[in-house]
């Protein structure tokens, strides 16, 4: 445990993990706004337990709603890919699928949890889910070759 928590580099993401902190920290103020303007909300009381099966629900409409603002903003299917990462623990071949159903119609994506975990695993994590030299070498190119897949399909 305590070798995959500090690895070589891992101090050196720390500076983004913070950052991410700070935006997550965020995000819940913007979400509450989002729940007094939307009229389709329910209205929970502050300290009452959240309903999951909503808060769920709510989640995966807010993911199609911004996948489809993403396609359309940056001009259709071929010109975006979405990116799902395979994870160091808790593998599941199938953890994707829900988000892939909510996908854009027509978007291109990768679900390199499904296709490269073992791959990715077997070239190492440096710290708590942070990928090795020669695992983010992996991803990148798996990436890059889809992404000229979908530049040589649309000439």
């Amino acid at each position: 445990w305590l070798r995959r928590s500090v690895g070589k580099l891992y101090y050196r993401s720390i500076i983004a993990h913070k950052l991410s902190n700070l935006l997550y920290g965020l995000e819940r103020p913007i979400a509450r706004l989002f729940r007094l303007t939307d009229a389709s909300a329910k209205v929970v009381k502050p300290g009452a337990p959240a309903d999951p099966e909503f808060e769920e629900q709510r989640g995966a409409e807010r993911f199609q709603t911004w996948t489809d603002y993403l396609q359309r903003y940056f001009g259709g299917s071929d010109k975006v890919l979405f990116v799902f990462l395979p994870r160091q623990d808790d593998y599941r071949a199938d953890r994707n699928d829900p988000a892939v159903a909510r996908l854009p119609a027509g978007a291109h994506y990768l679900d390199l949890n499904r296709t490269m975990h073992h791959e990715t695993l077997q070239a190492g994590y440096l710290a708590w889910g942070h990928y090795s030299a020669a695992a983010s070498a992996l991803l990148g190119k798996r990436i890059a070759d889809e992404i000229n897949l979908i530049q040589n399909a649309s000439r």
